[in-house]
């Protein structure tokens, strides 16, 4: 069991990893809610498609409750997920901005309540209201740094490192303390930890059992809880 001085060692490991990664798990970047004269709220099923690639991007979203995934595929067909948008971020900002197509699918993986809002609107709005012009270029730095991150780590990181530091990054955004581990309250199915991963099932059932069989996480109910901080994060 973790002393109290233990718990708070690994809070403050979580708290630096916060501010030296970027994960591609976006929340809480509008902070309050949306100004809603911009847009229209609409309501999407799990499931249902929001923009496909290759598409021009005439409107963002912003995510009022539920879940959007940004994915793609590789040259051999395998699936990737690029980030996952919660309640309070806006996906397309930087697209519909600048008039782009945009190079991945998207889609609601929950039950999702959104807020469309048309380039004309998201202008307005970028023009004219400082603060949610801020948090929307604080979104997009993020996405940038976290998407240019993910794609040097495909070049350069091994599986397990990856599956490492997804885990990292769930724990820094939804880590919960508890003595002796680190519970990570946003379940992630197998499949959707692979295409997060950039890797096929098979290999990260393969690095879940070495992480299982030399204690350092733990399967929970359906849900991650890390053991050994430290050898997750080096």
């Amino acid at each position: 069991m973790q002393t109290k001085c233990e718990i708070q060692q690994t809070a403050d490991t979580l708290q630096t990893l916060k501010s030296e990664r970027t994960p591609r798990i976006f929340t809480d970047f509008i902070h309050g809610r949306w100004p809603l004269k911009y847009g229209n709220t609409v309501i999407k099923q799990k499931g249902s498609m929001i923009v496909e690639a290759g598409t021009p991007v005439s409107e963002c979203w912003y995510v009022f409750s539920g879940q959007l995934v940004t994915y793609g595929y590789s040259s051999s067909g395998e699936k990737r997920v690029w980030g996952i948008y919660r309640k309070g971020s806006v996906v397309f900002a930087s697209e519909c901005l600048n008039r782009q197509n945009t190079d991945v699918f998207c889609e609601a993986s929950v039950k999702t309540t959104l807020i469309q809002i048309p380039f004309s609107e998201l202008k307005t709005a970028f023009d004219s209201n400082f603060s949610v012009s801020g948090q929307l270029m604080k979104m997009i730095s993020a996405e940038y740094a976290a998407y240019f991150s993910f794609t040097r780590d495909l070049c350069t990181k091994s599986a397990f490192r990856r599956v490492c530091d997804i885990l990292a990054d769930l724990s820094s955004v939804f880590g919960e303390e508890e003595p002796g581990r680190t519970m990570i309250s946003y379940r992630l199915s197998q499949q959707s930890f692979a295409d997060f991963a950039g890797i096929n099932r098979v290999t990260l059932v393969r690095i879940l059992k070495e992480l299982r069989e030399k204690n350092v996480i733990e399967v929970v109910n359906g849900y991650y809880a890390i053991k050994d901080m430290r050898a997750i994060l080096f």
